[in-house]
């Protein structure tokens, strides 16, 4: 593996996340206030976190494909773009329905009780569509045996097929997302 390949793809990895975070932190504070901001997020640590961790990993993993290829394969391109807005979509979800301060003295109120009824459920798909993209990433360097160099765990990981792996990550992200629906609905 390229040193400097490597390099840079955690580089943007990490500022991709960083990037998320940033969003995240910007838009609820601009909502409320950057302690409101930080306690949602330690309230919702356990969806946030993978959320922003998930996508750093996908550009990183974009990052390394692209700079291992002088020609990007569209597919995997387009993978990163409709998981990496997902997950942005998702962030903003969750600092939305702070929104429902201000939506009903604009006679909005019905959306406000969506955002904040389906706000788990909007930020899981987020964190879904990351694993999926990841597969994606991940069906694409082992295809064309961008990892070849690969040590350790990664290594070991490469050596299983990541096209059958790939189809569960996309039906159980299905059910869990149709669960997380289901008991949204229900649940309220």
């Amino acid at each position: 593996m390229n040193k400097n390949i490597t390099e840079k793809s955690v580089l943007f990895g990490l500022l991709g996340s960083i990037f998320l975070f940033s969003i995240y932190l910007l838009l609820l504070s601009l909502l409320n206030s950057l302690s409101h901001a930080l306690s949602e997020f330690l309230r919702l640590w356990y969806l946030m976190l993978p959320l922003i961790l998930g996508f750093g990993i996908q550009i990183g993993l974009y990052v390394y494909v692209k700079e291992s290829f002088k020609a990007i394969n569209a597919a995997a391109t387009a993978s990163v773009a409709a998981s990496g807005g997902v997950s942005t979509a998702s962030m903003v979800a969750c600092c939305a329905h702070h929104l429902t301060d201000i939506l009903p003295l604009i006679g909005l109120a019905f959306l406000s009780t969506v955002l904040v009824k389906y706000q788990t459920s909007f930020i899981l798909l987020g964190v879904l569509s990351n694993l999926i993209g990841i597969t994606i990433m991940l069906n694409t360097i082992q295809k064309n045996s961008l990892h070849n160099s690969w040590k350790g765990i990664l290594g070991e990981m490469m050596k299983l097929d990541i096209r059958i792996i790939q189809k569960y990550v996309v039906i159980l992200s299905l059910a869990i997302f149709g669960l997380s629906l289901y008991s949204a609905i229900i649940g309220g």
